[in-house]
């Protein structure tokens, strides 16, 4: 099953790549390319070249400055940035031109959370779902705080409204899972973890 889902997971990421690159055409005004540059961007994540997408996204976010939608360019830069301080300057940067960005809020959250700094994550997330009510990883993510915290209801509240936004948050599966053991709910969580995988 596993190398079903790997094998599947390849296969859509090569496809999303061909979308990309058919995307590459030659653009006739500004905005046509800006997004062919986001594009490029993008397309080098998806070949996890990630010194090609900082490298991208530096030199758009100077080309585009002032632009609408420029503040994509340094929101993606720091998904490819491995230290996580960086990281969260860069997602500043996209804040601060767009504000209301729940993607950013996220991804600037989760940086927090992997630096343990579990209430910037969480005020980071929680925002995210005030602009984005059904941004599932968000909910997911505020429910392994809560559960790290040991608010093991407010986890569950989290867990379970991340898995009715979206049945293929995995994580959130899994931790409801490992949540539901804690309480004793041996049948339940066997079907969660069973999901999860």
């Amino acid at each position: 099953h596993a190398g079903r889902s790997s094998a599947r997971v390849v296969s859509l990421a090569r496809e999303a790549a061909g979308e990309i690159e058919r995307a590459l055409g030659e653009g006739e005004t500004e905005e046509d390319a800006l997004e062919i540059e986001f594009a490029r961007a993008m397309l080098a994540y998806a070949h996890c070249e990630f010194q090609e997408t900082r490298a991208i996204c530096a030199a758009a976010t100077q080309r585009f400055r002032g632009a609408p939608g420029v503040e994509d360019f340094p929101w993606l830069g720091a998904t490819a940035q491995l230290d996580r301080r960086e990281a969260i300057r860069e997602v500043e940067v996209a804040l601060a031109a767009r504000p209301v960005f729940p993607l950013a809020l996220l991804t600037r959250g989760y940086f927090h959370h992997c630096l343990e700094e579990f209430d910037e994550a969480l005020a980071d997330y929680e925002r995210a779902l005030r602009f984005d009510p059904d941004l599932s990883a968000a909910w997911c993510n505020r429910g392994i705080i809560h559960h790290v915290r040991k608010e093991y209801d407010a986890a569950m509240i989290a867990y379970d409204r991340a898995i009715e936004l979206d049945p293929h948050v995995h994580p959130a599966w899994h931790n409801r899972g490992r949540l539901r053991v804690l309480r004793e709910e041996y049948r339940e969580a066997a079907e969660d973890v069973g999901r999860a995988i």
